[in-house]
């Protein structure tokens, strides 16, 4: 009869279970890397489908008005009153749908100037008081409450800020509009600007999805 070497039967149990546990380990691992992909491909999923609308139906409630609107949405009055065909006569009622639509402004570069005691406590456009403490600036074209980047070209400090009134209206012989912005004492202040009064400047809005209430 054969005689059965047990060290050599335990050896190869031994192997064997070795070879099983690397191969489960190996599974386990492809396993762990498809979720770990699945995971990221439904995330990614997510992600793209999260559109912001360009347009939306704003219900007006009681005490609204275009000005106010418009503060809420970053638009001016006379687009809202153009995309609903809305007469500076007509006045808008609660229960009133408008059409609000997603704009979005391109970065500006030009000479920003700052202004202070001679505003200080007067009225701001939006109808707040100015206060050169305050970090707010003035533009004459980009809407009330629209919050931009301003960076000091001259030594590359930024700030952010929301536009809350209206200027600079300085002008040179041809009538030219010489300034892009006007800065509080306070905004000045952090940019660096007090001094020379009027620096090279570069403003970039910030362009926020339109809110959904």
């Amino acid at each position: 009869m054969l005689k059965i070497d047990k060290r050599l039967i335990q050896s190869g149990v031994i192997a064997i279970f070795c070879v099983s546990l690397v191969l489960l380990l190996g599974q386990l691992a492809a396993i762990k890397v498809i979720e770990t992909k699945n995971k990221q491909n439904l995330e990614a999923t997510e992600v793209m489908e999260v559109v912001h609308p360009k347009e939306i139906i704003y219900v007006v409630k009681k005490g609204d008005s275009v000005f106010r609107i418009a503060q809420k949405y970053k638009v001016h009055r006379y687009q809202i009153r153009t995309w609903n065909n809305i007469d500076t006569n007509n006045y808008i009622y609660p229960g009133q749908q408008l059409i609000i639509k997603q704009v979005d402004y391109e970065p500006i570069e030009g000479l920003a100037s700052w202004y202070g005691p001679n505003f200080h406590g007067r009225n701001m456009a939006n109808g707040e008081v100015y206060d050169m403490h305050d970090i707010v600036v003035a533009h004459r074209t980009l809407p009330l409450g629209q919050k931009v980047i301003i960076t000091n070209l001259e030594n590359g400090r930024s700030i952010v800020a929301p536009v809350l009134d209206r200027g600079p209206y300085v002008k040179d012989s041809q009538g030219n509009y010489t300034r892009e912005i006007d800065l509080s004492y306070a905004v000045a202040q952090r940019l660096g600007t007090i001094q020379k009064g009027v620096v090279s400047a570069r403003i970039e809005p910030i362009n926020e999805p339109l809110p959904q209430s």
